[in-house]
């Protein structure tokens, strides 16, 4: 976080980022504000990481290049997934447009991670991030505490850059008398 140099830049369009679902791009007034960071709640298998990836693959039909973050699916079986719904993800990666970065989560391996994150955005152009597992980000930094400033470092970085980011995290009690604050530490502007 002291080497990430933070510079605001305005995003280049106020268009916004579509996930090509109709009805959640209604609800969300046309996608998600260029440059915003969201996280994507939900349980286990309800869907999100086939959400992220929906919004990746979107954006490469529209030449905005993208970049999957994920610490719990190996590629193999990341593709075999989006193959199994008829997403056409080992096209856009073979063609370049998705790159796939894939981090076992009890690794702590937080600044090199990050490093090879922003290099990747660079060097590929990157418009859109899905971070597959926010919880498994989490785990590669040595302690919370740091992880809460380093994250907000990123997510500055990224955000000056004109990267939209997508995070997946998972909450086993979305619902009932004990919601479970899956963000706790977290910055959430």
């Amino acid at each position: 976080e002291a080497v990430l140099p933070v510079r605001h830049v305005a995003p280049a369009s106020r268009q916004r980022l579509d996930f090509g679902v109709t009805a959640l791009d209604e609800m969300l007034g046309g996608g998600l504000l260029p440059g915003s960071s969201t996280a994507l709640l939900g349980v286990p298998g309800s869907g999100k990481t086939l959400l992220g990836l929906t919004f990746l693959i979107n954006g490469a039909r529209k030449s905005e290049p993208g970049l999957f973050l994920g610490f719990y699916e190996p590629p193999d079986e990341l593709l075999a997934s989006a193959e199994r719904i008829g997403l056409p993800l080992r096209q856009c990666v073979m063609d370049g447009t998705i790159d796939l970065l894939w981090q076992p989560a009890f690794a702590h391996l937080f600044d090199e991670l990050t490093l090879k994150v922003l290099d990747r955005v660079q060097r590929q152009s990157v418009r859109r991030l899905f971070i597959d597992g926010l919880d498994g980000l989490r785990a590669t930094a040595l302690s919370d505490d740091r992880f809460a400033d380093a994250h907000a470092a990123l997510t500055h970085r990224l955000r000056s850059v004109g990267v939209t980011t997508l995070a997946s995290v998972n909450v086993p009690n979305l619902f009932g008398p004990a919601v479970q604050e899956p963000l706790d530490g977290l910055t959430t502007n």
